[in-house]
């Protein structure tokens, strides 16, 4: 990932950009152009790297507060590549991946897992233990009971079963578990949790983890193309609608992120369902097509 000196040359360079789009001629801004672009060849890679991403996208919406189209822009500069290097690396590895639909399917050891969209694992099964390492997305599970613990792990965190029905969501930095029937035990680094049937634990590397309860007959909607959100997080929402779509969706603001919303979700059409909640919330988005789309306040 981009260090931090880096992401503030592409704020910087997009700033100027966005600025000088509206005013070409604007003797000031050229000036500043020319010196940003004279401070070094780190810079004019940066404004190098913000003009191949506008020639891509070819539009964005103008904020009405200065700084978000900025901050929209070079997000997408940002984001674009390292969410690519991301997907193609879990390509690479995993043994099953999928791309906006969702797929079903019978592991070597008979247990059952059905997979979102733009969700990927590996099968690190032996004679010792059933293992699931889920790359990203998420999975719901069906787990037969037999001699061989099921393993499921998701960036640090660990959740072991023996005969159960539960789906997991994660990767490297944030995830959940939700139990539909029987226990799991999910461990993360020092910390462990038994879960039962209307249980869900949700974890960040940000805030922790917490424990909430919901309607288990509810685990995995996404399986008949339908979310339903008791107490999910607007960002929690929006994660599950980004895997249905093309690009990379981001939630800027973190009272908006973090703002839980109940209501049903028709998944078989993100976009309207988008459209939907972004309604519902008084935000916006600023879209730039196949590459991320940043929603924030209005």
């Amino acid at each position: 990932m981009q260090d931090s000196d880096e992401i503030q040359r592409i704020r910087d360079a997009t700033d100027i950009f966005l600025r000088l789009r509206d005013n070409p001629e604007d003797p000031k801004l050229l000036r500043e152009r020319e010196s940003f672009l004279a401070r070094g060849e780190e810079e004019r890679l940066a404004y190098h790297k913000m003009l191949q991403v506008w020639s891509v996208t070819g539009t964005a919406k103008r904020a009405k507060r200065p700084g978000v189209a900025s901050l929209a822009l070079a997000g997408a500069v940002l984001v674009a590549g390292y969410v690519t290097f991301q997907a193609n690396r879990h390509i690479l590895i995993a043994d099953v991946y999928t791309q906006y639909d969702t797929q079903a399917l019978h592991l070597d050891s008979g247990d059952y897992l059905a997979l979102d969209a733009r969700s990927a694992f590996v099968d690190k099964s032996d004679a010792h233990e059933r293992h699931v390492h889920l790359l990203q997305g998420a999975a719901f599970f069906d787990v037969e009971t037999e001699s061989r613990p099921f393993v499921v792990t998701a960036g640090d965190v660990r959740v072991q079963v023996t005969g159960t029905a539960f789906e997991v969501t994660g990767d490297e930095n944030s995830g959940m578990v939700s139990v539909a029937e029987g226990a799991v035990n999910v461990v993360i680094e020092n910390a462990s949790w038994q879960l039962r049937p209307g249980d869900r634990l949700v974890w960040s590397d940000d805030v922790g983890a917490r424990l909430t309860k919901f309607d288990a007959s509810q685990t995995a909607s996404w399986r008949n193309d339908v979310l339903i959100s008791d107490d999910m997080t607007f960002e929690q929402i929006v994660d599950v609608l980004d895997r249905r779509m093309p690009g990379q969706l981001i939630v800027t603001d973190a009272t908006l992120a973090d703002t839980k919303i109940v209501g049903s979700f028709d998944l078989s059409d993100p976009q309207q369902s988008l459209d939907l909640v972004v309604e519902l919330m008084g935000a916006k988005v600023i879209s730039m097509p196949y590459v991320v789309s940043v929603i924030a306040k209005r």
